[in-house]
């Protein structure tokens, strides 16, 4: 289902009471206007209660208009929020895979500039609709009181400027895809920009470059697309302004030459009254239908991005498993395990496996290699955020399906080495009720997160030490029986390297927990158990140790 249609679908009480209600003050308008001609027209003075009408009218329609416009902003906050909402359901649940080749541009441009063009259109229906009450309540007013000459002339007149000016902007479509496709560029851009701000710093020529031959090129190639399709549509509606002086002209100098009987001045103004009195409505409607062609395109690439999302959920239509199966941990087998990436631009593809290993509980796993060499990948499929490609996973006896992934993957506290810490939603971690825990003298980091709950500092304020440090301690929170830190020594200095690996790797193999370490730190292979040297996607050994905590008693072993 399209995205307008389900939009439609999903607020269709909503939908019809905006259009009512911007329907009714349409037609108090068109009322006004009746009201207005009539007096025009009176010789003999106003009515005795034509004021009062006119008071009546006028109030009304300022409080139904006030009532469609603020019913309009609720409607469309609705939607925009329902939008944003199941996006990030669908980006949450979408596949590591996918989201590792996905563009972080793609998703920002569709959640905040895309979702606002849909908004804004549903703003513009009362407009649309009210104006519309009033062209067509003037069209048949005309009707009423004039000869057929004249209402034929000005049906004429508005139907030849509706199809010049839709066929001009029909055209229009392409551009407003080029803009949007520039957005996204744009977007991307400064996406670099901030995030690669030390780069930029250090060599101040990238800066340079990317300025000049991508944001300034991005933005005039997006103004350029801008003012052509701002071109279009002032032609167009210049055609439509012509068509309705040239009614105007006809009611003037044609239409009194051509009329069957003579009428006076008071008629003509009526009729001149009546025609400027739509013309802005009429105009306003027609300038309404670029951010209708907007709005298409940024819809439909929505429902692609939707669609994308879909096919590569993870949970979609699936039962999760019980947490029964996974309650203790014994000993997990990777069984001729093979994991493949897509296509690259040179068109290879770097794969690891076959790989047969069984791990533990309890144990301490070292997994070595030089980079590439596929150790991140294969401690990805361990923890379940990659899926094998062939092969299966064992926990205990249990083999693992599909439906287990979120229990199975609940079982595993990991910090990656690219690991992210949440800056704006900082309360996922729930820090107030863990701030007096042993972890955080451990790794003194205490004033550090008491500044954090107080919102005296920001993560982004800490240098990496301190914030490798804190992603530690918050796996350290979670409690699972399975850790996997993936180069946990990286931005640590040598004091702290000591502390994570001959205290907090200590406790954790005290307490009975599995450790599987990534990690170039081979002056630290002697905590291991065991060793797992990984080349060109392959075990290439895999060794037992004499760790220096073997003499050491395991709780629960």
């Amino acid at each position: 289902m399209g995205i307008l249609k389900r939009i439609a679908k999903e607020n269709r009480k909503q939908l019809v009471t905006l259009a009512i209600v911007s329907l009714i003050g349409g037609g108090l308008n068109a009322s006004f206007l009746v009201l207005i001609t009539k007096v025009l027209s009176l010789e003999g003075g106003v009515e005795k209660y034509g004021w009062l009408a006119f008071v009546l009218i006028c109030g009304f329609t300022l409080y139904v208009r006030h009532y469609h416009r603020t019913f309009a902003v609720k409607v469309a906050m609705r939607i925009s929020n329902a939008l944003r909402i199941r996006m990030a359901d669908l980006i949450k649940s979408c596949s590591a895979e996918y989201r590792n080749k996905g563009s972080k541009a793609d998703l920002l441009v569709i959640v905040t500039q895309d979702v606002q063009t849909i908004s804004q259109f549903i703003l513009a229906i009362p407009t649309l609709l009210s104006n519309l009450a009033l062209v067509l309540g003037a069209a048949f007013y005309i009707i009423y009181i004039s000869e057929a000459s004249l209402y034929m002339a000005m049906i004429a007149s508005i139907a030849a400027g509706g199809i010049v000016y839709f066929r001009i902007m029909s055209r229009t479509t392409p551009l407003f895809r080029k803009i949007r496709a520039q957005q996204r560029k744009f977007l991307g851009y400064f996406d670099d920009l901030i995030n690669g701000y030390k780069e930029l710093k250090t060599k101040p020529r990238y800066g340079e470059l990317i300025r000049d031959r991508h944001i300034k090129c991005a933005t005039i190639e997006m103004a350029d697309l801008q003012v052509k399709a701002a071109s279009k549509h002032s032609h167009s509606m210049n055609i439509t302004q012509f068509l309705i002086y040239f009614l105007i002209g006809y009611i003037l100098f044609v239409y009194p030459n051509l009329a069957d009987t003579a009428f006076d001045t008071s008629t003509m103004v009526t009729y001149v009254v009546v025609v400027l009195f739509a013309a802005a409505p009429f105009e306003t409607i027609l300038g309404i239908f670029p951010q209708f062609k907007h709005a298409g395109v940024s819809a439909k690439r929505i429902s692609q991005l939707e669609q994308e999302l879909v096919e590569h959920n993870e949970f979609s239509g699936k039962k999760e498993s019980g947490q029964g199966v996974f309650d203790d941990l014994k000993e997990l087998n990777l069984v001729n395990v093979a994991y493949q990436y897509n296509t690259n631009s040179s068109g290879k593809r770097f794969s690891i496996g076959p790989i047969n290993i069984t791990i533990r509980k309890g144990e301490v796993l070292l997994i070595a290699g030089k980079n590439g060499s596929g150790k991140s990948t294969l401690s990805k499929i361990i923890n379940g955020l990659y899926s094998a490609s062939r092969g299966d996973v064992y926990w205990n006896e249990h083999k693992l399906v599909s439906e287990d992934i979120l229990t199975y993957r609940s079982h595993y506290a990991t910090v990656f080495s690219d690991y992210h810490l949440f800056e704006e939603t900082f309360n996922v971690y729930d820090l107030e009720k863990h701030k007096d825990s042993e972890w955080l003298d451990v790794l003194e980091i205490k004033s550090i997160v008491l500044e954090l709950l107080e919102n005296r500092i920001r993560s982004s304020e800490m240098s990496q030490g301190q914030k490798r440090r804190l992603a530690i301690f918050v796996m350290l929170l979670e409690n699972r029986p399975v850790y996997i830190f993936d180069e946990p020594g990286a931005d640590l200095d040598p004091d702290f390297k000591d502390v994570f690996y001959y205290r907090i790797v200590r406790k954790l193999r005290s307490q009975g927990k599995t450790i599987i370490i990534v990690s170039h730190d081979s002056h630290y292979f002697n905590i291991a158990d065991r060793v797992i040297e990984m080349a060109n996607g392959k075990v290439k050994s895999d060794r037992v140790c004499d760790s220096v905590f073997s003499t050491e008693e395991l709780v629960g072993a």
